[in-house]
């Protein structure tokens, strides 16, 4: 990829405040320098212009410092106080250089500079419309400084005022106007101080750029776009135009009539050009707009239609596995029933080991038949058929059947099994098939990870809620899978459940009973230290059983 040498704009921006304070340094030293030496062309910028006084050099470096210090918004207290206490002195000398025309009295500048070691160039007056914005700059500090200050618009207010100070002056010098950039006789604003007053104003102005015009030109939207391109040439081409129409004009090339003319037509074909170029910004900002709406239209297209397919296969994925079960049911039962006939001695009696055999391709069918019971459940919640049958059901009751038929497993691995039933026994009103469902597949579950120790069913109320917990002393779940445990299959990835069988599915379809009944299913677990699952079903009814109507004798 070809990389750019040109740095973005909005970049160049955020550094003026830096560069601003740095410029006003070097100036004022520079100044300071020429008034040492003796070489008056160091305080001029530029031949023909006038000098820059001593003072107008302190100056510049006071402000230039005191806006580096305070230049991002998150100066701390000291540097905030120190810029500050900078801005003081500047202060003092600017109201001292405007106070001396109004009130009549002067500082006798010379006898200070015998008294400091006959500083060169102290007794330079320091103009009034210089002092003046280093005044608004000393302000602009001290705004700057406090925090509550610095989040208004005072600082660039204050800051487009120093600017337009230097500009003046600047475009009084360039056409010749002396009320711009003298206005009092004899005492001209230097060229360093028209172009670091600019320079401080632009400074102070992004100094804090979150809100504004200086937020419109960081923009980075078609706005601060259009607005960066637009605001320089504006301010450039009037300035250019109009000093060089008047440059041949007074060389006698041309007469005022005809450098009007010039003027007004040059201005005319920039003004044009500048609006076809921002038109065309515009324009490309505006396609571009487009072209991102078309692709966001094109990706939620694409996302909509992945959407319908992975439905549509997700629904062909539950017929399958409801068809195929089904299927796997029919003949599976009719081996069960031959099962029984064999070991009931129907066709004939049997000997031991085939009763042993036959004992255990019941075992097989029985695990078989569970596996397919929970792929059915699965789909059919999957397809949005499980249906719920409320009934008013003995919570003790649910509990004791469940734990019945888990009970024989325990006692194989040799296993605890303990049940804790409610005391007084209570009632909910809710599917008593779905809740023993989800018991016993939990119980299976923690007999099945159980190697030693003991499992056991717990139940109590909550409010409105039945709360049953199945606890375990088995292998115990890592913190990072405790909410893998309830997707879908996930176990069967797994070291433990592959060598402890099942599908995978029995905690996802006993979390989705669960919340099919307006509960859920919780869970807790330390590596070695076992499980506890907690099943809450609300429906809770009234502490006694339900009346039993009786016949009339």
């Amino acid at each position: 990829m070809e990389r750019s040498h040109h740095p973005r704009t909005t970049d160049v921006l955020t550094k003026l405040p830096g560069f601003a304070s740095l410029f006003a340094i070097a100036a004022g030293l520079i100044v300071i320098l020429g008034w040492s030496l003796g070489l008056p062309e160091l305080t001029r910028m530029i031949p023909g212009f006038a000098p820059a006084p001593l003072r107008a050099g302190a100056t510049m470096v006071l402000c230039g410092v005191a806006l580096w210090l305070v230049r991002d918004a998150d100066a701390g207290t000291f540097r905030r106080f120190l810029s500050a206490s900078l801005a003081v002195p500047v202060a003092a000398v600017s109201l001292i250089a405007i106070g001396e025309p109004i009130t009549g009295s002067t500082i006798d500048w010379a006898r200070l500079g015998s008294r400091v070691g006959g500083v060169p160039g102290l007794t330079e007056t320091l103009p009034v419309n210089s002092a003046w914005g280093y005044l608004l700059t000393a302000v602009a500090v001290w705004t700057l400084c406090f925090r509550t200050l610095s989040r208004s618009r005072a600082p660039q207010w204050i800051g487009l005022a120093i600017f337009l100070t230097g500009f003046f002056a600047l475009v009084g010098r360039a056409f010749g106007v002396s009320a711009f950039y003298s206005p009092m006789p004899g005492l001209p604003m230097s060229l360093w101080t028209m172009v670091t007053l600019q320079l401080l104003g632009v400074g102070v102005v992004f100094a804090r750029r979150w809100f504004g015009f200086s937020a419109l030109l960081m923009d980075k939207g078609p706005g601060g776009k259009l607005a960066r391109r637009l605001l320089p040439p504006a301010i450039a081409m009037p300035f250019v135009v109009g000093w060089t129409a008047l440059i041949f004009e007074r060389a006698g090339v041309y007469g005022t009539e005809v450098g009007s003319s010039f003027f007004a037509v040059t201005i005319v074909l920039a003004f044009t050009w500048m609006v076809m170029r921002a038109a065309r910004a515009v324009q490309r900002a505006d396609a571009e707009r487009l072209a991102v709406l078309g692709r966001e239209q094109h990706e939620r297209e694409v996302a909509e239609l992945a959407l319908v397919t992975a439905e549509k296969a997700s629904l062909a994925k539950s017929d399958f596995l409801a068809v195929m079960s089904h299927e796997l049911r029919t003949p599976l039962t009719a081996i069960m029933g031959y099962e029984e006939l064999l070991a009931d001695g129907i066709t004939g009696p049997i000997n031991p080991q085939q009763a042993q055999q036959l004992s255990r391709i019941k075992a097989s069918a029985q695990h078989l038949l569970g596996l397919i019971d929970e792929i059915l459940t699965f789909s059919r919640i999957e397809a949005g058929r499980e249906t719920i049958r409320l009934e008013i059901a003995d919570v003790n009751r649910i509990i004791e059947d469940s734990a019945n038929l888990v009970a024989p497993l325990a006692d194989e691995k040799k296993l605890g099994f303990v049940v804790h039933l409610l005391d007084p026994p209570r009632f909910m009103r809710t599917d008593a098939v779905k809740v023993r469902q989800m018991i016993v597949n939990l119980l299976t579950n923690a007999v099945k990870f159980t190697e030693t120790g003991t499992v056991s069913v717990r139940a109590a109320t909550s409010g409105q809620n039945v709360e049953i917990a199945v606890h375990d002393t088995g292998i115990g779940i890592a913190e990072e899978n405790l909410d893998k445990v309830f997707d879908p299959f996930w176990q069967v990835e797994q070291k433990a459940t592959r060598r402890a069988g099942g599908t995978g599915l029995g905690l996802t379809v006993t979390r989705r009973l669960a919340r099919l009944l307006g509960g859920d299913v919780s869970v807790q677990s330390s590596m070695g230290e076992g499980t506890t699952f907690t099943i809450t079903i609300p429906g809770l009814a009234n502490p006694t059983p339900p009346a039993v109507p009786t016949t009339p004798t």
